[in-house]
């Protein structure tokens, strides 16, 4: 019996020797990996790169974020499409309003024009001046894949504008029988009243997703309409704008 121990033992260690990975390497392997896109159990491969990367990424993203307010309440948030000076939003949120302002990081309340609003789609198209010569985000031409990481940016309760991160959970046709869900978008990224509207965007900075709603007795169960449908809206109601597929 002490003879076979020794063998297992000894067979354990050539394999080892041999670069044949055990759990800890195999583990150690998977967080090279992923950490180019996300950190795992807190960490990148250098213990730096992720956090970095996201900090830029919001840095550089969250300028075109916007807090919107109708009848002097905040409503939710909406983000600034590229080239186009127009903003995105909820249609749910400005609904019934009958005065709108946007605001930029900042600076002061701008008023806003409804240029569009569709409830059954849950998008409605603003246009404010103020922001006809900002840089803003670029909608994702790519479908997002169940898995890859994403931050949803917003105004919580018009704190100002924050950051979560998370996952795209499910893709639009696989959520199951609910109509109002099919077509869009599951993240686990925490949303909150006030980032109904905002942006959910992918490593690269561009819009994946436009958030919508969350599930409130769920956690880590939030919706956005996916950056095809904002898309079509934005070409259909706004055609001279400069989104290049809109050509």
């Amino acid at each position: 019996m002490a003879m076979m121990r020794w063998n297992v033992r000894r067979r354990r260690a050539a394999a080892i020797m041999r670069g044949r990975p055990g759990p800890a390497v195999s583990i150690g392997i998977l967080c090279l990996v992923v950490a180019k896109m996300t950190a795992c159990a807190g960490h990148s491969a250098d213990g730096t790169g992720s956090r970095s990367d996201a900090v830029r990424l919001v840095s550089a993203t969250s300028a075109a974020v916007v807090l919107i307010e109708g009848d002097a309440d905040a409503v939710g948030s909406g983000f600034v499409v590229a080239g186009s000076g127009l903003i995105l939003t909820t249609g749910h949120g400005i609904a019934g309003r009958r005065s709108l302002t946007v605001t930029l990081t900042g600076q002061s309340p701008m008023a806003a024009q409804l240029l569009h609003l569709d409830l059954e789609l849950d998008v409605a198209l603003l246009r404010a001046p103020g922001v006809s010569g900002l840089d803003g985000l670029r909608l994702s031409a790519r479908p997002p894949e169940p898995g890859a990481a994403v931050i949803a940016l917003g105004n919580p309760f018009g704190l100002g504008v924050t950051a979560t991160s998370g996952i795209v959970s499910a893709v639009p046709g696989t959520l199951g029988r609910q109509a109002r869900l099919a077509g869009l978008l599951q993240t686990d990224a925490a949303i909150n009243p006030g980032n109904s509207g905002g942006p959910l965007i992918d490593i690269s900075g561009q819009v994946i997703g436009m958030v919508t709603a969350a599930l409130a007795l769920g956690q880590g169960v939030g919706f956005a309409v996916p950056a095809d449908v904002l898309r079509d809206v934005l070409c259909r109601e706004a055609p001279e704008s400069m989104d290049p597929s809109c050509r």
